[in-house]
């Protein structure tokens, strides 16, 4: 008879808890996966819920306020109730991430979610008459729960109300604080509670690319597509979630979508992409130049180019549900952030510059034709010395788009303002045409 190593440690945020019971499996796994030499008895964590009773949940909220009812449908996920069950994934879903958004209760929920996964009574059907199990549901929530906070992430000016005794106030970055509601303060980066426990859920998330069950491996892979998106480069991302990433994502027979979700997620980490810059599929070619390891490549920035010259076409190539991993509001935004990697020479980035700004509309300032504005202009101001033929061309492109100058745009005057350029329409475009 063969003698086990049994893992058991539990790490909840940074306490070590003991509160997890184990059911033994008759399987032994490999023993390299414990670093020694007996292999470890497979165990299935029956979720202890005094785990639940140690978190201070009146100090998290969620869409609907206080985050006291929570823990009674995490309880729920794994009822013999399959009714129990359904609400329990309901209130994730409106509840704790409501229409996209992201609460305080958000992050500490997913990492509890995340922890769970090995129950073995998520194995059960998630609804009455569903084939999916509820671990594939929770999969599922996971990878969109990293996404969205991916996006947040992205766009610092999306802000919240927080009281500042929340248990998650001090991950976010402090927009304002009101002096008339001294409880409160508004803040941004929604998606800071996430990122601070990447390190903890993508570990938990690795085993489930190899479950049995072909719809659970495949929202673990998404998942983890989505987590290691919203990591980037910030933490260990373990070898096997990048050799599986890798593989998938230079399958051409793979599922298109998927395979994009797995380029966006190597993109992320810095990963060397490069090989798929030639790829047939023109949406994977884009996505591998996202990398900032391919910027010093020629073809990075061909590729990007062909992509910008339409922008409102390439942001179609990413779906919109389920969201994409490291994604902005538009892929549109990060081939620029990728562009201006590739070259400091405006006289290069113009052919993608002036396909930005034939679609710009007011809103993108900050994502597009901002930042290459910006780049176009990079030492203030403008109207002291000689325009190049490239920086007349683009500020021309501005000047003719309509959409740009219909009302008054505070964040496009301080733009302009800032590089040393007029803020009136008419008066770029002569600018732009004076020799």
């Amino acid at each position: 008879m063969c003698a086990y190593v049994i893992k058991a440690e539990r790490l909840i945020g940074s306490r070590l808890v003991d509160s997890c019971r184990y059911q033994h499996l008759q399987r032994p796994l490999n023993a390299s996966a414990a670093g020694g030499s007996r292999p470890i008895l497979a165990v299935v964590v029956v979720w202890s819920y005094d785990v639940l009773d140690d978190v201070a949940w009146h100090r998290l909220s969620h869409a609907y306020g206080s985050a006291l009812d929570t823990p009674r449908h995490l309880r729920g996920l794994t009822a013999t109730d399959a009714g129990v069950r359904t609400s329990a994934l309901l209130h994730l879903w409106n509840s704790v991430t409501h229409q996209e958004t992201h609460s305080t209760a958000t992050a500490p929920v997913a990492e509890l979610v995340a922890r769970m996964l090995t129950d073995h009574r998520l194995g059960w059907p998630a609804a009455t008459g569903e084939e999916r199990s509820t671990r594939t549901e929770l999969l599922s929530y996971l990878g969109h729960v990293a996404a969205w906070a991916a996006r947040f992430q992205a766009k610092p000016n999306t802000v919240n109300y927080v009281r500042r005794d929340d248990l998650e106030a001090d991950v976010y970055d402090v927009v304002w604080e009101p002096e008339n509601d001294p409880d409160y303060i508004v803040v941004g980066r929604l998606g800071s509670g996430c990122v601070r426990r990447a390190d903890v859920v993508i570990p938990l998330l690795v085993p489930w690319l190899d479950a049995p069950d072909p719809q659970e491996h495949g929202a673990a892979l998404y998942a983890l597509a989505c987590w290691i998106g919203l990591a980037g480069d910030q933490v260990p991302i373990p070898s096997q979630a990048l050799e599986r990433l890798t593989a998938v994502a230079t399958d051409s027979t793979a599922e298109p979508e998927i395979r994009i979700d797995c380029v966006l997620a190597l993109a992320a980490t810095g990963s060397d992409t490069s090989e798929l810059l030639d790829d047939a599929s023109v949406a994977i070619r884009t996505c591998a130049a996202l990398s900032p390891a391919t910027a010093t490549d020629p073809r990075a920035l061909h590729v990007i180019t062909a992509a910008l010259i339409s922008p409102v076409e390439c942001n179609q190539w990413l779906r919109q549900r389920p969201p994409t991993p490291y994604a902005e509001a538009t892929l549109s935004a990060r081939l620029v952030e990728a562009a201006l990697r590739c070259t400091d020479d405006f006289e290069r980035l113009l052919p993608a510059a002036l396909g930005v700004a034939a679609s710009a509309r007011p809103w993108s300032i900050d994502e597009t034709w901002g930042p290459l504005l910006a780049a176009a202009a990079p030492e203030p101001p403008a109207t002291e010395r000689p325009l190049s033929a490239a920086q007349r061309t683009y500020l021309s492109a501005l000047a003719a788009n309509d959409t740009l100058w219909r009302d008054q745009q505070q964040d496009r005057d301080e733009l302009l303002h800032g590089l040393g350029l007029p803020l009136d329409r008419h008066e770029i475009q002569s600018l732009a045409t004076a020799h």
